[in-house]
């Protein structure tokens, strides 16, 4: 982190990676995260992995290989083209055009992820840990086109609210 020691984000609960990874790209840092191979491998499937390549800045929030186990995601479950439009879908979810790294958040700060929908990222007191939509970033890599944040669960859309009726009548 430029102008920041790790020990000082350490004192606020948020584990920030040791190495010096600014000069790597995020494909890079994907690939070479030992827990993030069931991220790098369905971005590679969905053709996600392509759009990273670009510039950026990206943010990606990357969950772990324990996250996508636990709701069974793998590659074996994407047989068809509308399978892999979801997950394409949800993994756009997980990925924010512009750098948001643990700097840019005081108090809060909403962002628009490729998929439109929209991510909270917080500081919970007292320790200043960094959540997003409530969940706990266990790790943070800086790369030269973004930054990734390292989460214990997958970031899923919200469910549709099938409460409200339409009132409308359609007209002939």
């Amino acid at each position: 982190m430029v102008g920041c020691s790790s020990g000082e984000h350490e004192e606020a609960g948020i584990q920030v990676d040791s190495t010096d990874s600014r000069y790597r790209d995020l494909i890079a840092l994907v690939e070479e995260g030992d827990d993030l191979g069931r991220f790098d491998r369905l971005m590679q499937r969905t053709e996600l992995k392509d759009l990273l390549v670009e510039m950026g800045p990206y943010t990606l929030f990357a969950p772990t290989d324990r996250a996508f186990a636990a709701v069974g995601f793998g590659l074996d479950t994407l047989r068809t083209t509308a399978s892999l439009d979801s997950l394409r879908n949800l993994l756009e979810g997980h990925v924010a055009r512009g750098r948001y790294g643990i700097d840019r958040v005081q108090d809060s700060l909403r962002i628009s992820t490729l998929s439109e929908r929209s991510l909270l990222l917080q500081r919970i007191q007292p320790n200043g840990a960094l959540v997003v939509q409530g969940r706990p970033i266990l790790r943070t890599l800086e790369g030269v086109n973004g930054v990734i944040h390292v989460v214990g669960s997958v970031i899923t859309p919200p469910k549709p609210d099938t409460t409200r009726t339409d009132t409308t009548t359609a007209q002939p």
